[in-house]
């Protein structure tokens, strides 16, 4: 029995690569023994598909504009939540109520706000920036602990990357770009008729060949599913902040 990747939770480089080594594994053990041949041949045409799109929308100006944008929001409300957090413990009674006052606004958003796909982060951080605009005790802890002027970077930044997403979203219509979530569908439709079939003729055939091509399979399924459980489950890095992207909701 294979085990069943948790594509929702891949990210688009992490979805490719899964599918890249599932290809070599059948490869290695050769298609035309495995009697998978055109079941292998769709799935790497809809795999070089997907990375061609995926590599020329990463190669975009706008792209990396974006990227550059969802950073610095990043880390401004990485930031301002640290000092926030920070304050709760502080001895200066009206700190510590700021401190409360402030991490509480911000984790009724539920997750790690930078860790929200494109979409939800922005719509997240426009209600947050919102709320410490219009409701005075809010208002009032920004003062208290300096940070008016980070949540005006927050607030800026953020509205600065959805007039860049807008924008980036003008420029594949114009281009006619194929969606990357339709590529990814169909890859993932052909992964599984290969699954398919390959389960079908071990379950007929009962021959070693198949049952050590299911144990490699879930060998590689098994450490992309441990990776992304555990980067749902850990604390923020910084670094992750550098490769993040839309992961596809499925």
């Amino acid at each position: 029995m294979f085990t069943t990747p948790t594509f929702n939770k891949f990210r688009n480089c992490e979805f490719i690569q899964y599918l890249n080594d599932i290809k070599q594994i059948v490869n290695r053990r050769d298609p035309r023994v495995l009697k998978v041949v055109p079941q292998a041949y769709v799935l790497n045409e809809q795999l070089t598909a997907l990375e061609n799109v995926y590599k020329n929308q990463l190669g975009s100006t706008i792209t990396q504009e974006l990227e550059a944008l969802d950073k610095r929001r990043d880390l401004a409300i990485i930031g301002i939540r640290a000092v926030a957090e920070g304050n709760t413990n502080h001895f200066d009674p009206a700190k510590r109520a700021a401190g409360e006052e402030l991490l509480k606004s911000i984790d009724k958003y539920g997750s790690p706000i930078c860790r929200q796909n494109y979409l939800a982060e922005t719509v997240t951080i426009q209600n947050l920036t919102n709320d410490w605009h219009s409701v005075l005790i809010l208002q009032g802890a920004l003062a208290i602990l300096g940070l008016t002027d980070w949540a005006g970077e927050l607030k800026e930044s953020n509205d600065a990357f959805n007039r860049k997403y807008l924008e980036r979203n003008e420029e594949y219509v114009v281009d006619s770009k194929v969606n990357v979530t339709e590529l990814r569908d169909k890859a993932k439709e052909s992964f599984i008729l290969l699954i398919d079939h390959i389960t079908a003729h071990g379950t007929l055939t009962l021959l070693e060949k198949y049952a050590v091509v299911v144990k490699e399979i879930n060998t590689i399924t098994e450490q992309y599913n441990t990776m992304v459980a555990k980067r749902g489950s850990t604390k923020i890095n910084l670094v992750d902040i550098n490769v993040k992207e839309e992961v596809i909701q499925e």
